[in-house]
């Protein structure tokens, strides 16, 4: 039996079937693709492929944005496309994109608003109405508003660099909308005697700004200062920042106890040697001689709190570490000077989690472990390779051929330790006080006298006399009724009182009857024969050594009484057990928070400028949200940035700059000599209709140069957009004409196998 042939040509459409289906598959993906490009082009809506999703909004945004409870206005203001620098334009589209998702995520509240600044327009006009100001002759700066309260962001590259990075968007978003919509600040208690503040010089020297942890701060919270000496810390203070606390008071830690047993929280950056303390007594510009700020102690501890708590801080030794020196030239790495890497940073903790690299500035060390009921969590090490070294070592200058010789004499006789030193620690739990016995009693008041005879808190060579001569300053002196001049009887002082008696000039005679409210003059000399005067009948004549008697001065603080008067009564002192104090707390009700951190000077911006921006100041705020409870921002602030630059691009637009650079500077060069000419003949006395005349081709010059620069820089970018573009339709096209080619492989290759049959 045969089976049936089938008729001619029915295998032929199926063959063709399949090809044209084939066909149209791949047709069909590439239109899919090229749509979804294009779609994605044109609108901020995208697909985050990134590894930590930094296109995305935070979990710390979004907490944000849901307890906004009322309209919040985000105004942009750019100047137009064309105007804008090449490296700007980008960033431009990345900005709307994320303020398109802070409006998506809270539609009812967060508002949009986008100006095109032009000059001299209604748009500039209200740019400059809310603060805004051009930078490098371009505005790209935006404004949250929120009531009456406004936050700014003055020019958007600036807050994204060092590194363009698009994370900071972001962040500087999300914290202008905390700022203006917080219906009350938390309160940072800052205890330090260093200017963090910022101060003004007089005379007409330049003043020191404010810190950037200092500006950060206030941007995000209340700052209080405290004072090192002070016996009590004021209620209200979410957070205790102590920030080299040279000089502090048993009395102030005793405050400070008592504020973390209440539930307080504290972070302690100490120091054995701090460069900013150690320069706070030099001489500074605009200063007249001898009025130069006092010294700060370069050392600070906190012995009696840190004993409680179980570790010691040695504040006069310093770390050096040979595994973290930091290279000071090609040929010297300094090993007191470290640079932290990811070795020595432990991401056990969120504020440590996404801290890439610290740098300490003569740092110190904790040791010990922590005392009964609290939990140690370590945050910063040393490597091994470290060795305590004393604190002389940081006096030499690092960049000097001195220092390096020193540093390499240190390195060249370092005894490594073999374990790991502690930087910065946090400590919970139950904490214990350090005071069982009680508040510490107050230290005894400084006397009118400092050494030398000199005044409190004058320097050397600042006193008004050495004693004996014009009389000590500040120096007792015995009342008038009780001195005898060369032994003679004592000179009456009918109108003084012994136990109030002021202090007298010397004099080789004695006194003539003085007043307290006004300057006696100089008696003469009395005879030596003399009869005694009567004196008051409370006091005794006494025998004194010292014959000079000193002359009051209203500015200095009264003398003590002479001896053999009553002394007047005191001020009787609270009594131990005053019902208007609350009782001494021995224990912590609940668990506690300490942050310690071995070295103050890696918040120094002058010092670490860098770094302080990248690592240093996040890793300090970082301490104080978490400590606050402010953990939303910390975590947008922590979020790693998975941004690599379009390497590409970059370069396009720095060959493009590069070559118009040197016509640009020569043109700019020409307007300025112009400038000069113009205003040489605005102030000339000697003004004629010649000189006018010239002074209009002058300007027109002007513009017209001026105007050669604007078409150069025009035509530059025309450049720069054409291979953006170009490099922007590869990337839309790139992948449906990849799939494309690979259909059409595939069904040259299916085609070459039927033909084969």
């Amino acid at each position: 039996m045969s089976t049936p042939t089938p008729p001619s040509g029915s295998a032929q459409p199926r063959k063709n079937s399949g090809w044209l289906l084939t066909g149209a598959g791949v047709a069909i993906v590439a239109a899919i693709f090229f749509a979804l490009n294009w779609f994605f082009s044109l609108s901020s809506a995208n697909l985050d492929f990134t590894e930590n999703k930094v296109h995305t909004l935070s979990e710390g945004t979004t907490n944000i944005l849901k307890r906004v409870d009322t309209d919040v206005t985000i105004q942009l203001f750019v100047s137009p496309t064309d105007d804008l620098m090449p490296q700007f334009r980008p960033i431009v589209n990345q900005v709307e994109g994320w303020l398109q998702r802070y409006h998506e995520l809270q539609p009812e509240h967060v508002k949009i608003q986008k100006f095109v600044v032009e000059p001299a327009s209604d748009e500039e006009q209200a740019a400059q109405t809310v603060g805004l100001q051009p930078q490098r002759n371009q505005y790209f700066g935006i404004a949250i508003t929120c009531l009456e309260k406004t936050s700014l962001i003055p020019f958007v590259p600036a807050l994204m660099a060092p590194a363009v990075d698009q994370d900071r968007i972001e962040f500087g978003l999300s914290a202008g909308i905390t700022e203006v919509t917080a219906q009350k600040k938390k309160v940072v208690g800052l205890m330090t005697p260093l200017q963090m503040s910022g101060n003004a010089m007089p005379f007409g020297g330049r003043g020191q700004p404010a810190w950037a942890i200092y500006e950060a701060l206030k941007s995000q919270y209340e700052v209080k200062m405290v004072d090192v000496k002070v016996n009590k810390i004021e209620d209200g203070l979410d957070v205790l920042l102590l920030i080299h606390p040279a000089g502090i008071t048993d009395e102030a830690q005793w405050a400070v106890d008592q504020y973390l047993l209440k539930g307080g929280r504290v972070i302690a950056f100490l120091d054995p040697y701090s460069i900013v303390a150690a320069q706070s007594g030099q001489p500074q510009q605009g200063m007249p001689p001898g009025m130069s700020p006092g010294a700060i102690p370069t050392g600070s501890n906190l012995p009696k709190l840190l004993s409680a708590w179980g570790y010691t801080f040695e504040s006069d030794k310093i770390v050096a570490d040979l595994n973290y020196a930091t290279p000071m030239t090609p040929d010297f790495r300094s090993p007191i000077l470290l640079t932290l890497g990811t070795d020595g940073i432990r991401k056990n903790s969120e504020v440590t989690k996404e801290i890439s690299d610290l740098w300490f500035i003569f740092s110190g060390a904790y040791t010990g472990s922590p005392a009964t009921g609290l939990n140690e969590t370590i945050l910063l090490t040393t490597s091994v390779k470290n060795q305590m070294v004393d604190t002389s070592y940081a006096s030499a200058n690092p960049n000097s051929q001195q220092g390096q010789g020193q540093m390499q004499n240190l390195i060249r006789s370092f005894k490594p330790e073999g374990k790991e030193r502690l930087l910065a620690l946090e400590l919970t739990g139950k904490f214990k006080t350090a005071f069982p016995e009680g508040k510490p009693a107050p230290p005894p008041p400084a006397p009118p006298g400092g050494p030398g005879g000199g005044m409190g808190g004058l320097p050397p060579g600042m006193n008004f006399g050495p004693q004996g001569e014009e009389g000590a300053p500040g120096t007792p002196a015995p009342a008038a009724a009780d001195v005898k001049p060369a032994e003679a009887a004592p000179a009456p002082s009918p109108e003084v009182k012994p136990a109030a008696a002021p202090p007298a000039e010397a004099t080789p005679a004695p006194a003539a009857e003085v007043k307290p409210a006004e300057a006696p003059p100089v008696a003469a000399p009395a005879p030596a024969e003399a009869p005694a005067a009567p004196v008051a009948a409370e006091t005794k004549p006494v025998e004194v050594t010292t014959p000079p008697v000193a002359v009051p001065d209203p500015l200095l603080p009264p003398p003590a009484a002479a001896p053999g008067t009553p002394a007047p009564a005191p001020i009787p002192a609270a009594p131990a057990g005053d019902p208007n104090q609350p009782p001494a707390l021995k224990e912590s009700a609940k668990d506690g928070l300490v942050y310690l951190v071995a070295d103050s000077d890696l918040l120094a911006d002058m010092l670490t400028p860098q770094i302080l921006q990248n690592s240093n100041l996040p890793f300090a705020l970082n301490l104080v949200d978490q400590a606050a409870g402010d953990k939303d921002l910390m975590s947008i602030r922590s979020r790693g940035s998975s941004r690599r630059p379009f390497d590409t691009l970059n370069n396009i637009r720095s060959v493009a700059n590069e070559k118009i650079k040197g016509d640009i500077e020569a043109m700019n060069g020409e307007v300025e000599k112009i400038n000069t000419s113009i205003s040489a003949q605005k102030t000339s006395k000697d003004r004629n209709q010649a000189l006018f005349s010239g002074l209009k081709e002058m300007e027109a010059k002007q513009r017209e140069i001026s105007k050669r620069i604007y078409e150069k820089q025009k035509e530059a970018n025309k450049e720069v957009k054409s291979k953006e573009n170009f490099i922007q339709w590869m990337n839309i096209l790139l992948m449906p004409l990849l799939i494309a080619g690979i259909g059409l492989v595939v069904w040259v290759l299916r085609k070459v196998k039927t033909s084969a049959r």
